[in-house]
This record gives C-alpha cells, structure tokens and sequence, in this order.
C-alpha cells in the first residue's frame, strides 16, 4: 500500500512540474519567477536526496530523484533565460551582475 502512494506521490510530482516546464520553454521568460525560491528549493531536494541515497527505501529514492531532476531543469532554464549561462563557448550574454536581481 505505501509503495502505491509512493507512485501516486511521484506522478503527481511530475505533474506538478511539467506545466512550469513547459511554460518556461515556450514563453523563454523567467522574470516573473524568484530565483532566491528555486535556489532553496534546489539546495533542499540535494539533501533530500543525499538522505534518500543512504537509505534502503527505493520509493524514497524514486521520489528525491524525480524532484531534484526537475528542480535542476527548472533552475537551469530559469538561469539561461535570464542570462546567467553561456551557450556556447565564446558567445557573449548578458550576466546578471547581482545574485538576487
């Protein structure tokens, strides 16, 4: 029973981020999103699955991945949007000169 709400938990996680995604490719717009929030929220799914990996659950570990690999793509798509990544070797972009602009 708690492997079943294990799979439900992490569906609806996905779930859950696929719109944000989604709407962050298609629109190529991170402005209205804090960076500061997605910075925390990445750090704190890092330990999550750092606690995850040490233990002998393999739902928990199923779940801490998911969220920690969606985070990570929505923390990256938010900083390539604002210009905080460089795409290609050479190439000039725009760096935001203060963290939590």
């Amino acid at each position: 029973m708690l492997e079943v709400l294990g799979i439900v938990g992490t569906v609806l996680a996905v779930a859950a981020y696929l719109p944000q995604i989604i709407s962050l490719v298609r629109s190529r717009r991170s402005a209205d999103l804090d960076l500061r929030s997605w910075v925390i929220w990445f750090m704190a799914t890092s330990c999550i699955l750092a606690c995850a990996m040490a233990g002998n659950d393999p739902m928990f570990k199923v779940l801490s991945a998911s969220n920690f690999t969606f985070v990570t793509i929505t923390l990256g798509l938010i900083c390539l949007y604002r210009g905080n990544i460089r795409l290609r070797w050479g190439e000039r972009k725009r760096i935001v000169g203060r963290f939590w602009k």
